[in-house]
């Protein structure tokens, strides 16, 4: 039997299999945005955990998923927090191209709700982009931050407009 010879090419062949991991292994989209619940907690991630507890401490009240918006793709979104002052808050740790294009689509739909994003962090919109979430959401017209909600969002006047768009989707609901 005669040895395959081993050159430079084949080699790296080899070593390049080996580094990848098996199809069965990697998570995909809705599988990596499982909800995080405990006894103790009901939200669906440690970041809006995080959210919700720095409301808490600076006595906001807040509602967490009670509102479900019907959109123009006939699904439903419901929004993760709704402030007094009407500001509807989505906590975002990532944010694929059907979440950006259904807040789109929502946005079109109903340009009175005001939608804010809380990023975890500032990625790129898909790998080798230029494109981040924070000019996205400047490109949208959306308002954002990082971490954490802003207190200008939280002592910003209670806007009888916000909260008439937010009536208006609950009687849609129903």
């Amino acid at each position: 039997m005669a040895k395959k010879k081993i050159t430079k090419k084949t080699k790296k062949k080899t070593e390049t299999k080996k580094k990848r991991t098996p199809a069965s292994n990697r998570t995909l989209g809705s599988q990596r945005r499982s909800n995080w619940r405990t006894k103790d907690r009901e939200l669906r991630s440690k970041f809006e955990d995080r959210i919700k507890e720095d409301l808490t401490n600076r006595n906001v009240t807040i509602q967490y998923e009670v509102l479900r918006i019907q959109y123009i793709q006939k699904k439903k979104y419901t929004p993760d927090f709704i402030l007094p002052n009407g500001i509807i808050i989505e906590v975002k740790g990532f944010f694929d191209a059907d979440e950006r294009r259904k807040h789109i689509d929502i946005k079109k739909q109903y340009p009175d709700l005001d939608i804010r994003f809380v990023f975890l962090r500032n990625n790129k919109v898909r790998k080798g982009a230029k494109m981040t979430y924070s000019s996205w959401c400047e490109k949208n017209g959306f308002k954002y931050s990082f971490g954490t909600i802003p207190d200008e969002w939280l002592e910003e006047e209670t806007c009888v407009v916000k909260l008439t768009a937010i009536k208006k989707v609950e009687t849609q609901e129903k």
